[in-house]
């Protein structure tokens, strides 16, 4: 596909990328083929670089003009140019002032022609890979620092494991927290308790990660104790859906050792009391019955004696279920801020029947 094409009366001027590191061009003018090109190129290149290299700076401020023109493949025709001047009687590069070209390119939309490149994903990503590269390295050097210290973890947030540290249940809120402790105790369970709903860490730098303390705080956990199982345990709403993608995100940019253990906690969303005892639960709405039910989508709904009767009933290992087969790409797509329009398509596609939850 070519982003940066225009066509005119007197010029066909056409960009797009170049595998290759080293620019490439091709200069026709008057019929006559320049092959070291010369300020007809450089023209052109010195309207659409600076404006590329604004943009991209702002994420790669190391990012120079050199490493944008030479992912670009150039090629330009000219036709009726008055007073072409060349280097040699060769005729192999054009001398022309600069100034020369302003009339006969007049009315182009430089700005235009930028941003339909800026949306070339192929040359953009090939401008930005090597600072991508080293943006990584330097983060996963940093997630090592971390990894190597080993000291006790300073939060009011976190509740370690008395026994032995084999799961960590990250809770949404004091109440889930409470409630999930309160029953499963803390032999085993090691509990981290969120205040909302997490950053999301996908798009974003180690050192903003690093600058959101319950972010931190959760990486410090997982680089100095080894758990069998992180366990997700947020609310059955759409903020419980969300955290739960937002996490598991998270943990597969930042702690990829972990991508195998992500696991989820399940409790029912309706139940039914009869007598004053529970009698009936269901875990999907297409499985309610029509009649009067009560709702219970947060853990903090559950009283101890109910979860306990859940619990002995359905098996607590049923209730914690695998995220299995995590697809890096779609959680790209939905976590990425470069991806809204790919959001869209599958909101546009999605099924709305609340009866298929």
């Amino acid at each position: 596909m070519i982003f940066g094409n225009i066509q005119k009366d007197n010029f066909y001027l056409e960009i797009k990328h170049n595998e290759n590191d080293e620019f490439s061009q091709c200069l026709i003018i008057n019929g006559i083929y320049a092959r070291d090109g010369g300020s007809p190129i450089d023209y052109v290149l010195n309207k659409i670089v600076p404006k590329i290299r604004e943009k991209l700076i702002k994420k790669f401020p190391n990012i120079k003009p050199a490493d944008i023109k030479n992912k670009m493949k150039l090629l330009l025709i000219m036709r009726f140019f008055p007073n072409v001047e060349f280097s040699s009687q060769e005729k192999i590069k054009v001398t022309n002032n600069p100034k020369d070209f302003d009339k006969f390119f007049e009315n182009i939309d430089w700005d235009k022609i930028a941003k339909k490149l800026l949306k070339d994903e192929n040359l953009i990503l090939s401008i930005t890979e090597y600072f991508t590269l080293k943006e990584k390295a330097k983060e996963n050097a940093e997630l090592k620092k971390l990894k190597r210290q080993t000291k006790k973890i300073n939060s009011d947030k976190y509740f370690p494991a008395i026994k032995n540290n084999k799961y960590l249940l990250i809770c949404e809120g004091t109440s889930a927290r409470s409630s999930l402790m309160n029953i499963l105790g803390r032999d085993y369970f090691a509990y981290y308790e969120l205040k909302g709903v997490p950053l999301n860490a996908w798009d974003v730098s180690l050192k903003k990660i690093l600058s959101n303390e319950e972010m931190k705080t959760l990486l410090e956990i997982c680089n100095n104790t080894e758990f069998e199982k992180i366990i997700i345990a947020s609310d059955q709403d759409m903020d419980g859906f969300k955290i739960n993608l937002l996490l598991i995100g998270n943990i597969v940019k930042l702690l990829n050792e972990y991508k195998d253990k992500i696991y989820r906690l399940y409790t029912p969303i309706a139940f039914e009391v009869k007598n004053g005892k529970l009698k009936n639960w269901w875990y999907s709405m297409k499985d309610i019955p029509n009649r009067e039910v009560q709702y219970a989508k947060g853990l903090g709904r559950w009283t101890k004696k109910q979860l306990l009767e859940i619990i002995k009933n359905d098996g607590l290992n049923n209730m914690i279920k695998k995220i299995e087969n995590i697809d890096e790409k779609l959680l790209d797509d939905w976590l990425s801020n470069k991806k809204s329009d790919k959001r869209k398509e599958y909101i546009k596609k999605a099924s709305l029947d609340i009866n298929k939850i």
